[in-house]
């Protein structure tokens, strides 16, 4: 029988989960093209990250308050969910573009555990949309790429239910509680495209950001290749930090993980 603590664990996957998910692999979509006139690259990707951190909770039906870490495989992670959708829209008309990043997912795990006499099962069932929103400037390019300069916001919308039944011989007790968050940071950043070849090209982004209740930033490096035209592979490596001071919850999360994305451009 498991642990009574990673019953609490379950709760964070909930959060964890959810809140990790404000997600920019569009960043790593532009080709740095110096060309004027309009330009839209559509996105859908997997970032395959692990999760990591400390969760502090209030109560819970029979399960105390304290702090708890939490550390999930992408595998795991994956084994949990219902339904999951990313995607991103780059649109850019000469220096000045506009950059969209959209996830939803949908999380269900179930756990048992031990705590003295009593049996205590959880079902913890995680719903989150995020959106990275940000204007964006191309303060240079040129034939080796370009860098541009960006600022916007993160927004996070999160609902989540856990069910918690604690057993004593034949006698059952359940507890359920909701929580419903929407967080919206406000982020700044830097993207850079370095072009190697015609198809190869190198990308990196950085951004920073926060709110009243929260602190947020990542690093992304990695590669694309151009197909054709209007095809591209684009894949590489993302880290990512959140913290996050509820009334009801303080998280500190970190995310790490390769990314693979395929980019349509017109």
């Amino acid at each position: 029988m498991r642990k009574l603590d990673l019953i609490s664990g379950a709760a964070a996957l909930g959060l964890l989960g959810a809140l990790a998910a404000g997600a920019t692999p569009a960043a790593a979509a532009d080709d740095g093209d110096a060309l004027p006139g309009w330009h839209v690259a559509v996105t859908p990707y997997l970032w395959a990250a692990g999760m990591g951190g400390t969760v502090q909770t209030g109560p819970i039906g029979p399960l105390p308050p304290g702090e708890h870490s939490f550390h999930s495989s992408f595998g795991n992670s994956l084994s949990h969910l219902s339904f999951a959708f990313e995607g991103a829209l780059d649109v850019r008309h000469d220096r000045f573009g506009l950059l969209t990043d959209v996830s939803y997912f949908d999380l269900n795990e179930n756990v048992s555990g031990q705590a003295d006499l009593v049996s205590v099962r959880a079902k913890v069932n995680p719903k989150m949309v995020s959106a990275t929103i940000a204007g964006y400037y191309r303060v240079w390019s040129g034939e080796g790429g370009s860098v541009d300069i960006l600022a916007g916001a993160r927004i996070n919308s999160l609902d989540l239910s856990v069910d918690v039944t604690s057993s004593i011989g034949p006698i059952d007790r359940t507890a359920s509680r909701g929580f419903d968050s929407t967080l919206v940071d406000a982020v700044v950043g830097v993207r850079g495209v370095a072009r190697l070849s015609p198809r190869w090209s190198l990308n990196g982004y950085v951004d920073v950001g926060g709110a009243d209740r929260s602190t947020v930033w990542q690093i992304l490096g990695g590669a694309r290749y151009r197909f054709s035209e209007h095809w591209s592979a684009v894949f590489g490596y993302r880290y990512s930090d959140t913290r996050v001071n509820e009334a009801r919850a303080r998280i500190d999360l970190r995310m790490a993980g390769p990314y693979l994305g395929a980019t349509y451009r017109f």
